[in-house]
């Protein structure tokens, strides 16, 4: 039988500390490093209601992402951004969005 203790899946961890083989220094590597970095600044500016570096983190990204693989989430936070500047989220906020339909 598998359990899994709370302790272990609320510590953050890192799958592959090292990189190696064919992967480890590609210009694949470091475009997909500068989408997650781009990506965690989104979120980070999101959570902070920094609205407007959200946005500009978000046109980087834009920049970056040459094969528009995560153009979906760009636009999705883009409409939720411009929604927040328009109707701040209350003082309370967690960072959570509310889905209002299915």
């Amino acid at each position: 039988m598998w359990s899994t203790s709370v302790a272990a899946v609320a510590r953050p961890f890192a799958a592959h500390t090292r990189h190696s083989g064919s992967f480890a220094n590609t210009p694949a590597r470091r475009r997909f490093q500068r989408l997650r970095d781009v990506t965690i600044e989104t979120l980070a500016c999101d959570r902070n209601r920094d609205w407007d570096g959200a946005l500009a983190a978000i046109a980087r990204g834009r920049k970056t992402d040459e094969a528009n693989s995560l153009e979906l989430l760009y636009n999705l936070y883009e409409a939720r951004i411009r929604g927040y500047i328009e109707s701040p989220p209350p003082e309370d906020w967690n960072g959570a969005f509310a889905l209002l339909t299915k």
